[in-house]
């Protein structure tokens, strides 16, 4: 059975969220304050996590920064009774994947349960030897709701470790990097991995630069002179890619 942990100082809203997840098949676990969610988070590693905010020892915000919810593949719902833009920002960059208002009632929590079965998130590794690009990256895809950044990483040695140790749904490999190059580093992720995608990247616009790569094995090629809307297209692709077609922005 899935393992969900709510994490919250009010009894009253651990007992409500047991119940009602413990009907939705799942072995829930609580805790009363930050420390002891962040010690059960790491040691149970669950696929769900309702996490309050305002809470003794640690705030929902000092859980989620030290947590790294996409390492432990934790859908972490965040939850707050003075909740504003800034702070559902600040709890998505940590990892969150959504937010809720306080109070919150049965429908609320339904409701958020369907959005993650129905709309679950691409898990993206990124590689590229710039960190200025990564960044970029990076910022572009925190925008997505759909999309979550599991890791960064600045050569394709890196690359392969950290997709085989992470298993990203999607790696974004830059080409041209020092010492193992994006080419050899798809190779070995394929070989290793190889339900992980890969899509290529590139400066330049050039149809012998995919070529390569999608004989390497990526399922698409991008240049980074597209646009971002090409570039999510192409991410978003891999959800229900199955092989046999290639892909290229």
């Amino acid at each position: 059975m899935p393992i969900a942990l709510v994490v919250d100082d009010e009894p009253a809203i651990r007992e409500l969220f047991h119940a009602f997840l413990s009907l939705q098949g799942y072995t829930v676990h609580t805790a009363a304050d930050g420390v002891e969610g962040l010690d059960q988070a790491h040691s149970l590693r669950p696929q769900l996590m309702f996490l309050d905010n305002n809470m003794p020892r640690l705030t929902g915000l000092q859980v989620l920064e030290r947590l790294q919810p996409a390492a432990l593949e934790t859908a972490v719902i965040f939850m707050s009774g003075l909740l504003d833009d800034q702070t559902c920002q600040t709890a998505q960059a940590f990892g969150a994947r959504a937010c809720l208002q306080k109070p919150i009632g049965l429908p609320d929590l339904a409701r958020c349960l369907a959005e993650l079965r129905t709309h679950p998130r691409i898990r993206v590794l990124l590689a590229d030897d710039h960190a200025l690009v990564r960044g970029t990256l990076a910022g572009l895809l925190h925008e997505e709701p759909d999309l979550e950044v599991v890791g960064e990483v600045g050569d394709g040695q890196q690359a392969v470790a950290m997709a085989c140790s992470l298993l990203p749904d999607v790696v974004l490999m830059d080409i041209s990097m020092p010492g193992m190059d994006g080419l050899d580093a798809t190779r070995a992720i394929k070989a290793a991995c190889p339900t992980i995608q890969v899509i290529g990247l590139s400066t330049y616009d050039h149809t012998e630069q995919a070529q390569p790569m999608l004989e390497a094995g990526a399922v698409g090629y991008v240049s980074k002179t597209e646009t971002a809307e090409a570039l999510l297209a192409v991410i978003r692709t891999c959800r229900t890619w199955t092989g046999g077609t290639t892909r290229r922005a």
